[in-house]
């Protein structure tokens, strides 16, 4: 999935928020801060390879999802809003994400992409290099048509994504060992 070798990885500097659930079979790498409340599965691959990673509250990061800051040298972190919710086998290398965005799953956004807030990403589309996606669109279909979400419900996404997080929150923990707070 990366181009380094294991040798070649980043060391992992991990900050965790309180209430967060990270998963210790999570491949973390480099500079990362997951915040509070956010839910990282196992098998989720986060790389900090050209500058830091900033994971906003409330997210979550699905199994076999990869994160990767490969801008280029002096890229600058790489930032995700609050609750968003990356699914199975997607992989983000964007610059930025807003919040309450949805990545499905095998999705890809390529290096450089911005994703303003509300966006949904469905599932294999891919998001070229450099891309500015504006709020509330939806990219779906073979051939990655656009959509403008006009009846989109923020609160509705929150309510979902608070009940989902709180099952996930006592339920991984049972199963999987998990990484403590840092903060």
């Amino acid at each position: 999935v990366f181009p380094l070798t294991m040798a070649a990885r980043p060391p992992k500097v991990l900050t965790v928020g309180a209430n967060a659930v990270v998963c210790q079979e999570a491949d973390i790498f480099g500079h990362v801060t997951i915040g509070s409340g956010s839910v990282i599965h196992p098998k989720c691959t986060i790389l900090a390879e050209d500058g830091p990673i900033i994971i906003g509250k409330d997210n979550i990061l699905e199994e076999q999802c990869v994160i990767h800051n490969c801008g280029g040298t002096g890229a600058g972190p790489m930032i995700l809003g609050d609750c968003n919710v990356l699914e199975v086998g997607s992989r983000v290398k964007c610059k930025s994400m807003g919040n309450r965005c949805v990545v499905e799953a095998k999705a890809h956004v390529h290096k450089g992409v911005v994703l303003h807030s509300d966006v949904v990403v469905g599932a294999k589309i891919e998001v070229p290099e450099g891309e500015d996606v504006p709020d509330g669109t939806v990219l779906f279909g073979a051939t990655r048509e656009h959509n403008q979400m006009g009846t989109f419900s923020q609160e509705a996404h929150t309510q979902l994504l608070a009940r989902h997080l709180e099952i996930l929150r006592k339920t991984l923990p049972h199963f999987h060992h998990t990484q403590k707070s840092t903060r």
